[in-house]
């Protein structure tokens, strides 16, 4: 499953693709992960991202696969890509706006890393679609818990212990249903 992760982190940063478009793959994944990651961008608005991201690496690939000029494909994707990229900056708070004591970290690299774990499950019909849906509104209610606990703009100790153990029996869950 670790071997299958990775293959699909791969895919994402753009590999088999012409240089410079797979590094600009790459550099936009990275981007949206880190802030996601650093609070910089909330969950909905890093979904709507990587969803875009995923269209866009889709459209590419079928493209460069089938052009008849793969030069000028090359450079509208380049043109798509910046483009969001400048959409990502755009709506990217600065480490200074969000306050320390409001960082989930943990948190929400779990919640990215199990986002994208949902969207390799779905792009390849790895998982059934009850145990998909289950994992898709458990992931939910941690996120909405998270956003609940913010919401005052003071993330207490105990707010944080909850929300680490949503994390950990989501975590249990997700390798329960992942190892069958």
């Amino acid at each position: 499953m670790q071997e299958q992760l990775y293959l699909h982190e791969l895919r994402m940063r753009g590999e088999g693709l012409p240089q410079p478009l797979a590094a600009r793959f790459s550099s936009n994944y990275s981007t949206i992960l880190a802030a996601l990651v650093e609070d910089r961008l909330s969950e909905d608005e890093g979904r709507q991202f990587l969803s875009r991201h995923r269209r866009l690496l889709a459209a590419a690939r079928e493209g460069l696969r089938v052009a008849r000029d793969p030069d000028h494909l090359r450079e509208e994707f380049a043109l798509k890509l910046e483009a969001l990229y400048g959409e990502i900056v755009q709506r990217t708070l600065s480490m200074e706006e969000v306050p320390e004591t409001l960082r989930t970290p943990v948190v929400n690299g779990f919640e990215a890393w199990l986002g994208e774990l949902l969207a390799w499950a779905e792009s390849g019909k790895h998982l059934a679609g009850g145990r998909l849906a289950r994992l898709h509104t458990k992931l939910a209610d941690l996120e909405r818990f998270e956003q609940i606990y913010k919401a005052d703009g003071v993330l207490q100790k105990f707010e944080r212990e909850k929300l680490h153990e949503r994390l950990l029996d989501l975590a249990l869950e997700v390798v329960e249903v992942v190892s069958r």
